[in-house]
């Protein structure tokens, strides 16, 4: 099911750093969004990321992007160790000042951009240092990382938009919660389309293009 994510920021900022190692092929981050700008880097291994119509492969050193209310799902078709960087929409509208999301959003494959693979391998190492010091050079370096995507990959709001995805996600929210509640039943794509209103084809074809998998 299709969940919102709520991110929480690490204690001394106000973005969430982490990093993952997966072992498991099978590993799966089930679809989900949430309000974050969330920027990974491949440091070893295959990292595989499924938007609503597009699946793309990160291997080490790649950089993907993953812009705010976007639907996505991950999973490591072989073993893999990704950094993770997700900045809260509120700490994006300062460096955008207000524009993201209205007039700007930020391209997704950031794989060729050195200057931001290296901020995030600075903010990485920087992180490793618990001292006032490192923690603010962490601060600078975000900054940094925000003033390169602004200077080279940047996308015109209305672009985006017109993918629909930010528009469907309560009526998303809403089918998935309605399939979570009632999946113990016998509950078709039928059933499903026509609590809905939806006709059954069109249903089927509206929850893979939005959802990235099919209904069954």
């Amino acid at each position: 099911m299709t969940q919102y994510e709520m991110i929480t920021p690490n204690k001394n900022y106000p973005f969430k750093l982490f990093e993952f190692n997966s072992e498991d092929p099978s590993r799966l981050i089930l679809p989900h969004w949430h309000n974050s700008v969330e920027i990974l880097l491949c440091l070893e291994g295959v990292l595989e990321i499924r938007l609503s119509q597009s699946t793309f492969h990160l291997t080490e050193g790649d950089v993907y992007l993953i812009n705010s209310n976007i639907i996505h799902s991950t999973r490591t078709p072989r073993p893999g160790h990704v950094f993770v960087l997700q900045v809260p929409l509120e700490f994006v509208q300062q460096c955008t000042e207000n524009n993201y999301g209205k007039q700007i959003y930020f391209q997704g494959d950031l794989s060729n951009n050195n200057k931001i693979q290296q901020d995030l391998l600075a903010v990485r190492q920087l992180d490793r240092y618990n001292d006032l010091a490192s923690h603010a050079f962490v601060f600078a370096k975000v900054y940094e990382l925000f003033s390169h995507l602004l200077t080279t990959e940047v996308i015109n709001g209305p672009i985006i938009k017109e993918t629909e995805t930010v528009k469907k996600l309560d009526q998303l929210s809403e089918i998935n919660s309605f399939i979570q509640k009632h999946y113990q039943e016998n509950l078709t794509l039928e059933v499903v389309a026509r609590h809905f209103n939806y006709n059954a084809s069109y249903f089927s074809r509206f929850y893979k293009r939005f959802m990235g998998i099919s209904f069954t």
